[in-house]
């Protein structure tokens, strides 16, 4: 997953939908695929392909607590997906703030409360912009920075 930036209407507002989730503190979740089926079941297919495995040193990064809450993008409105929304993507910033380990319940209630930017007139969301995928971009650039070096 790659961190997205999108701006909603006002409108879309109330169309949003989301689950709850966890995240297991490994950075292997960055390279997890998320998917929402059926009575908003979530499943997680961890990634096996050997250049994640050559990043992460061949084994599970643990780099927060287990079981933190999480919040995934469980519907996209067109608006959303035009600008690079999908199921699945985890819901990091509202506005500029960050709201990791927040509850779709916290979530319903910040976007309530939450005004909308005065230059602009909507509601900023940011996705995937969490720990598990910034240490992953850190791991592969390091590595990358190796080889290009060697």
């Amino acid at each position: 997953r790659m961190p997205k930036f999108i701006e909603i209407d006002p409108a879309t507002k109330n169309q949003l939908r989301f689950v709850d989730n966890e995240w297991d503190g490994t950075v292997i979740d960055a390279y997890s695929k998320l998917t929402i089926g059926f009575n908003q079941h979530v499943s997680q297919r961890k990634a096996s392909h050997s250049g994640v495995q050559n990043i992460l040193g061949g084994g599970e990064v643990r780099i927060d607590f287990p079981n933190q809450p999480r919040v995934l993008l469980a519907g996209v409105t067109k608006e959303m997906g035009q600008q690079g929304a999908t199921k699945g993507d985890v819901l990091t910033h509202i506005q500029d703030q960050d709201v990791s380990g927040k509850t779709v319940a916290e979530i319903r209630q910040l976007l309530s409360d939450k005004e909308l930017d005065p230059f602009t007139g909507k509601l900023s969301l940011v996705f995937n912009a969490e720990k598990s995928v910034a240490e992953a971009l850190k791991r592969r650039s390091m590595v990358m920075w190796e080889q290009t070096t060697q």
